[in-house]
């Protein structure tokens, strides 16, 4: 019942374009890691730079999270596997509008 609440507060104030972005990101992710893992794996291997810590991603993905709090998540060391392997290709990025924030990135 609590992440009902979760997901009430965190999408009630967002349009319908940027809540529908949300979701096909989020389903896109668990499409690519369940029916295209190598695809996955190939993206993960190749992904260079490191996590900045300052919670764009948290932000722009995960408005629900009850573990994001004060800008931070609470449980980094042990996040969600989704939340792990975020963003798993330059179009996650490109979905999330997190492409100036994020430290991750592809070599062409």
């Amino acid at each position: 019942m609590n992440n009902i609440k979760y997901l009430y507060l965190a999408y009630k104030n967002l349009s319908f374009k940027d809540f529908t972005k949300h979701i096909y990101n989020s389903l896109r992710a668990r499409y690519l890691v369940y029916f295209r893992p190598k695809y996955t794996i190939n993206q993960l291997s190749n992904r260079k730079g490191q996590c900045t810590l300052n919670g764009c991603c948290c932000k722009s993905t995960t408005w629900f999270c009850e573990h994001f709090k004060n800008d931070k998540c609470s449980i980094y060391k042990n996040q969600p596997f989704f939340c792990r392997i975020f963003p798993i290709d330059e179009k996650s990025i490109k979905l999330s509008n997190v492409k100036n924030n994020c430290g991750y990135y592809w070599k062409k």
